[in-house]
């Protein structure tokens, strides 16, 4: 008598469970020490142990202490653009809308200097799929640039011709730039703030001529 085929039960398996459940460890650690003692004062030994894993798990789900630091980051970010997007939609010039969501992120970017400072260094050595999940995050976050822009062109504040794509990306770069006092010069948020907003206001001009 033939016996049927058995199923095997949907859903993630034993060892996913407990690579999900050892990466939520980790993530939760690092974010209690992180904030208690600072970055560069836990170290991956300190982490692992208040997780109760090996150190070596660090590297396997998140690539180094770095990488750790990015995921906590990373969650936080839905948050931030999603405020963006809300700011994207209020009244006003196309400068005074992208102000306010530069004014979101740099709030956001520069709660720690020294963090920020980690990440850009972690950006420039990251894996290829960090990479990947980054620039589809980065999308997200922009979004709400894009919208701005692309109105203000509907409006006749930018002119038709303005590339959207490389206008998206110049002013990112702009921002991020516009950050670095902060790390080095020691520079206020509203300094930094003002500074991005002046080369932003600068960019838009010249797309008019």
């Amino acid at each position: 008598m033939k016996t049927k085929n058995r199923r095997r039960p949907s859903g993630p398996t034993l060892k996913q469970k407990q690579s999900a459940k050892t990466k939520a460890a980790l993530i939760a650690a690092a974010k209690s020490l992180f904030a208690e003692f600072g970055y560069r004062n836990v170290s991956v030994t300190d982490i692992a142990r208040a997780a109760g894993v090996s150190h070596s798990m660090i590297n396997v789900h998140f690539n180094s202490k770095a990488g750790l630091l990015y995921q906590i980051i990373h969650e936080s970010n839905e948050a931030q653009a999603a405020e963006a997007t809300e700011l994207a939609e209020d009244d006003g010039t196309v400068l005074k809308r992208l102000e306010r969501i530069v004014r979101s992120f740099a709030m956001h970017d520069l709660a720690d200097p020294e963090l920020f400072a980690v990440m850009q260094a972690y950006f420039w050595s990251w894996p290829a799929e960090t990479e990947m999940e980054n620039r589809q995050q980065l999308a997200v976050a922009l979004a709400p640039v894009r919208r701005v822009l692309e109105e203000g062109i509907a409006s006749g504040e930018i002119p038709e011709g303005l590339d959207i794509d490389r206008a998206v990306r110049a002013l990112f770069a702009i921002y991020t730039m516009g950050l670095r006092p902060a790390v080095y010069d020691n520079a206020s948020t509203v300094d930094c703030i003002a500074e991005i907003m002046a080369q932003v206001t600068m960019l838009l001009r010249t797309a008019r001529r």
